[in-house]
């Protein structure tokens, strides 16, 4: 390996890929049921927002 490259093994860019599959993807943690009420819960300060969808007290899908 030269100085100052990088080699990237087959695995780390597996692990790499993985990561960034599961962070495009819009977490969801349940089906939704459109006939109960859902309920919004949200924390936001100066430096980030979450919200979190409820249905029944049963979360189904959060944003960070």
């Amino acid at each position: 390996m030269k100085k100052g490259a990088f080699e990237q093994l087959k695995a780390t860019k597996s692990a790499f890929e993985e990561i960034k599959k599961k962070l495009y993807q819009a977490p969801v943690l349940t089906v939704t049921n459109f006939d109960d009420l859902f309920e919004v819960e949200r924390d936001a300060s100066g430096v980030e927002i979450r919200a979190i969808l409820i249905e029944s007290k049963n979360p189904i899908a959060y944003f960070s």
